[in-house]
């Protein structure tokens, strides 16, 4: 939005308006699904990160969080919602066949202690220590 200034709450919560591009939204998702499998190798488990291609890339039209008519009909983006009506991306990318059949291999007991690595809450792979600080830096200072 042109002349527009983000306002603290937009910084503190990295809001304010953006410019999408599959191109940005592709390199953004290799990056997250590198830094998770270089995670999971160090845990030792393998991991093939699922980068989405430009047809699973779709930029929704609509108001995004930061812009005043976004603000109007859904508040301040705490909850953004995921439905055609807001404007933002929208990715989705299929598990490589590799990853699937190496999911498949594992016992319970070894598929437990993947997830758990993977999505363990605040300090596994998919969430990282850096991201869980950044959040409660952020928290402590709303």
């Amino acid at each position: 939005m042109p002349g527009h200034t983000a306002g603290p709450l937009e910084e503190l919560l990295g809001l304010g308006p953006q410019e999408f591009s599959a191109e940005a939204e592709i390199e953004r998702a290799r990056q997250q699904q590198e830094a998770i499998a270089t995670c999971m190798s160090e845990q030792g488990f393998a991991y093939w990160p699922a980068i989405p291609g430009p047809d699973q890339v779709v930029l929704m039209e609509g108001p995004v969080a930061g812009e005043r008519e976004f603000a109007e009909l859904y508040g301040f983006g705490m909850t953004i919602p995921l439905d055609s009506r807001a404007g933002g991306v929208s990715i989705a990318a299929d598990n490589p066949p590799e990853m699937d059949a190496y999911l498949d291999s594992l016992s319970p007991s070894a598929r437990a202690a993947y997830d758990d690595a993977l999505y363990g809450g605040t300090e596994s792979c998919a969430f990282p220590p850096s991201a869980a600080s950044s959040w409660s830096e952020r928290e402590w200072a709303l």
